[in-house]
């Protein structure tokens, strides 16, 4: 393991603070990981409805950060990654209940990668998004 796999690890054993942008829009972390794959369940917050359903960019966040987090499980050390594409599909509304996401890698090349991401209410699917990441070499890459 490399040290993107070790802040996973924090994530989930709660010892790693989650970033401050994931603290202020109260996204969570981690509930579970292993090489190519992230879960977590997310208690949907009435708060962050649009209407009666929760607001569709919230959701865009939610999978921006499930995305990134699927990349980090199969990054070496020394690499840095960014989102250069993402794309959302919503299948249903979200209007309550408990949000089971998971994101995995589809396909891991050299320099970029695809990832999707499944949101789930009660195992029915109610968004689906796609991202490429692409990974850098160094910072200044």
């Amino acid at each position: 393991m490399g040290l993107w796999q070790d802040l996973l690890d924090g994530y989930v054993e709660g010892t790693e603070p989650e970033p401050l942008v994931n603290q202020k829009l109260g996204l969570g972390t981690l509930d579970e990981w292993r090489p190519g794959f992230v879960s977590k369940r997310w208690a949907v917050d009435e708060d962050l409805f649009h209407g009666r359903a929760l607001f569709g960019g919230y959701i865009a966040a939610l999978a921006d950060q499930m995305l990134g987090l699927a990349a980090m499980t199969v990054l070496e050390d020394g690499v840095f990654f960014g989102t250069t594409n993402m794309s959302i599909n919503y299948l249903a509304p979200v209007t309550g209940g408990d949000l089971v996401v998971e994101a995995r890698v589809i396909a891991h090349h050299r320099k970029a990668m695809l990832v999707e991401c499944s949101f789930l209410v009660e195992d029915a699917l109610v968004a689906k998004a796609t991202a490429i990441e692409v990974i850098y070499a160094n910072r200044d890459n």
